[in-house]
């Protein structure tokens, strides 16, 4: 005897299955209805369960209809979360990211922020105009306070694009704050609030908003991509164009609700209106109530109802926003089946007792047949058919079962437009992106090229689909450096992308960076690429190498002939010192007085020679020798200058003082006294006041607000001031703005000496000063000693 086994059941003919699902549900239904008869018979002493198990159903039916909303609300969210990931991919906004740090070209292709901004202008228009549930889209960078990026509203039937002057910050906002932990695809839902505009609320839209990350090119958060949706849109959903038995309630955990009577017309929602003095009973006791997926009676205003609470939670950012959801049905109408029933149960039992035999054969059959309807029509549904055809008509678990279905298999239906016209505008996306785009299988066939690759290329995408990626790729061959996508992939750092050689249908060869990405598809691997042209980009890079190095050996040979110089000169310089210092000694009475004087002026401008090739030698020593790198407390650096300038400060009747804690960084303590040192003398040195002050501090809010990571440093004094045409040449070494007649001996290198060390450490030094108003020399350092 041959077995038979479940898989040649299945396999089976439909003739055959449909003749042996009929004799099993006529087998089932007569011992349903011999099981029915003596039910029955029992229902007659006992009609009172009957009615129990009636309410039952009732209540079934009610848990049914509450699961069926929930569904509509979870496909509603499930939209919008679709809609933020499927824009924040599109190009502008990672053009954006490319354009708008400098204010410059995009690298890439040359588009700048303004054309970048028009097009996400365009796609924003374009998404609100055929979503009548959104409010506002916009693009939210990171810096400058949260500034928004591109902004497009929509006001009535009215769609607006905001102007850059327009665009608000909103870095303070809740949800902008609670977004900041998202990863890379996450999408975070906030709770319900009004829209706000210039810091007013605009009463009449209370939104949810949904917000997704955007990465940078550094591989950090740029900004982010709001979509704000009308509340009332969004929790109405599809829930109008159900037929429940009840009015439905749904109240958010903030206080937020709708009501919808059984006619199936929605209320106005009422925002934060739970705990309001006009609300609704129903409404009141939804607040309270703590039962979860339960039916339960209350009696409200004098009626008694029969209500169905349940719960819906949405994923927010890794936390739960509920929504409660109540089914209101008259207790009345709730129980008059089973009333019916309990008064017609013991008359009913006799008569179907009496019939139920000669039923039993039409009953297998009207079960049967829907039942077979139902298993034809899923099948037909599952090969691809859009609609189907139950029999939803019917009054009894059979019918409530297939509009069950039939709501399940529209909602389907609804979704799978939604994903096919997503999938639409992504591959528009795809088909016409700035980037070549090709996909292969794991043998390397390409299967798709977009119109980029074509350009880049030259070939069309029909007559290279087909072939293996080595046209285009020379090096991706079972003989080349990478035989197969794998091996790519393995072969990069970072596990996607790398430099590789590409092959143009003229037989240029050109650099190309590679991204590589595995994807699967219907349980089928295969690997998205992306290719960019960076030849150009190369030699650019190479020419900067080269040029950095020639000034670099400039620079070195320039330090070089200082230090020479500076070193070979002081031993003429001395030599002519002395022997003017022998002439002097020996020859007074010969040389008279107009000689004397004549040799001591020799012997000054000898030494004051000597002094500035001392002053040469240093300078070039900064720029030869390293620095000694530690932490360093500049308030100990200040007070160590005072210490050492005590007389001096005494003698001119000065004031040095500190008005706020210095940081603590990282630097070469010695040059970061001369830095002290010399602004501190030069203050109190140039400076006319009968009491000289020198105010030293921190401006740590100027640095925030320009986005620096350092702390601005200050040395103020209320000395001469220097007029701003010499602004920039008093750090010039040798550059003196006042005869020495006036303010003393100098050589005029001490504030050179200072923006060297500053420079050397990293910093910058700048001025502000006008002629009888005092200066101030303003410095950072790249950060603090921790």
């Amino acid at each position: 005897m041959t077995a038979v086994s479940a898989d040649s059941i299945l396999e089976s003919p439909p003739r055959f299955r449909r003749l042996s699902l009929s004799i099993r549900g006529k087998i089932i239904l007569l011992a349903a209805g011999i099981a029915l008869i003596t039910a029955l018979v029992v229902g007659a002493a006992n009609y009172t369960r009957i009615a129990e198990l009636t309410r039952d159903e009732a209540t079934g039916r009610l848990s049914s209809q509450s699961s069926l909303i929930a569904h509509h609300l979870q496909n509603a969210f499930g939209g919008l979360r679709a809609d933020v990931l499927t824009i924040s991919s599109t190009p502008p906004f990672q053009g954006l990211a490319r354009s708008l740090p400098q204010m410059r070209a995009d690298p890439l292709d040359g588009s700048t922020a303004d054309q970048w901004r028009k097009r996400l202008e365009t796609i924003f228009g374009s998404i609100i105009a055929h979503r009548p549930g959104y409010v506002q889209l916009r693009y939210i960078g990171i810096a400058d306070g949260g500034r928004e990026i591109v902004r497009v509203d929509r006001f009535g039937d009215e769609i607006l694009t905001i102007a850059i002057e327009d665009l608000q910050r909103r870095t303070d906002e809740s949800y902008i704050r609670d977004s900041l932990g998202l990863a890379e695809g996450e999408v975070y839902f906030s709770g319900i609030a009004l829209n706000r505009d210039h810091g007013l609320a605009d009463e009449g839209r209370p939104v949810i908003r949904a917000v997704t990350p955007v990465y940078g090119p550094d591989g950090k958060t740029f900004g982010f991509m709001v979509v704000d949706a009308d509340a009332a849109a969004l929790l109405r959903s599809d829930s109008t164009s159900l037929d429940t038995d009840g009015a439905i309630v749904m109240l958010t955990d903030t206080d937020d609700y709708i009501t919808q009577p059984r006619d199936g017309k929605a209320s106005e929602f009422y925002f934060r209106g739970a705990l309001a003095d006009s609300v609704p009973s129903i409404v009141r006791l939804l607040h309270q109530s703590t039962v979860v997926d339960q039916t339960v009676t209350r009696r409200i205003d004098g009626e008694d109802f029969a209500i169905h609470i349940s719960r819906l939670s949405f994923d927010a950012f890794k936390r739960e926003q509920l929504l409660k959801i109540a089914l209101v049905v008259p207790e009345k109408q709730f129980v008059a089946e089973a009333n019916a029933i309990r008064n017609s149960s013991l008359w009913t039992a006799l008569l179907l007792a009496f019939f139920a035999s000669l039923a039993s054969f039409a009953a297998a059959r009207m079960v049967t047949t829907p039942l077979l309807q139902m298993v034809e029509e899923t099948r037909a549904f599952g090969a691809g058919k859009r609609k189907i055809s139950l029999p939803t008509f019917r009054q009894d678990e059979i019918g409530e079962l297939s509009r069950a279905f039939t709501d399940l298999v529209e909602g389907l239906e609804k979704s799978r437009n939604s994903e096919s016209a997503a999938l639409s505008r992504m591959e528009t996306l795809r088909r016409e992106a700035v980037d070549a785009l090709f996909v292969t299988d794991e043998s390397g066939t390409l299967l798709e090229f977009n119109r980029s690759a074509e350009k880049l290329f030259g070939y069309a995408e029909h007559k290279v689909v087909g072939l293996n990626v080595a046209l285009i790729l020379p090096e991706f061959d079972a003989r080349g450096r990478f035989p197969s996508m794998q091996c790519y992939l393995e072969s990069c750092e970072d596990g996607s992308n790398g430099i590789v050689q590409a092959l143009r249908t003229n037989g240029r060869v050109f650099e190309a960076e590679l991204l590589i990405n595995e994807i699967m598809i219907g349980g089928k691997r295969l690997f998205d690429g992306a290719v960019r042209d960076i030849s150009e980009r190369q030699a650019i890079e190479r020419q900067a190498a080269r040029h950095t190095a020639e000034l670099e050996r400039s620079n070195q040979d320039l330090d070089d002939f200082a230090y020479i110089s500076s070193h070979d000169l002081k031993e003429p310089l001395r030599g002519i010192a002395n022997h003017a210092r022998f002439l002097q000694e020996d020859y007074a009475e010969v040389l008279g007085k107009d000689g004397n004087k004549r040799v001591q002026r020799l012997r000054e401008l000898a030494l004051r020679a000597d002094t500035l090739t001392t002053e040469l030698l240093q300078w070039s020593r900064l720029g030869r020798a390293s620095l000694e790198m530690d932490a360093v407390d500049l308030n100990c650096i200040v007070d160590e200058v005072k210490v050492s300038l005590a007389n001096l400060i005494e003698e001119k009747n000065a004031k040095v003082s500190v008005v706020n804690g210095l940081p603590a960084i990282r630097g070469d303590r010695s040059r970061l006294v001369s830095v002290f040192m010399n602004l501190i003398v030069n203050g109190i040195k140039y400076n006319g006041s009968a009491e000289k002050t020198i105010e030293i501090g921190v401006l740590a809010d100027n640095a925030k607000s320009k986005g620096v990571a350092s702390e601005t440093i200050y040395v103020k004094d209320n000395g001469i001031g220097i007029s701003a045409e010499f602004h920039e040449s008093v750090f010039t070494i040798f550059k003196r703005l006042n005869h020495e007649r006036a303010y003393g001996a100098g050589t005029g290198a001490g504030l050179s000496f200072v923006k060297k060390i500053i420079e050397r450490h990293g910093g910058k030094i700048w001025l502000e000063s006008e002629p009888g108003a005092g200066t101030t020399f303003y410095f950072t350092f790249p950060g603090s000693a921790a």
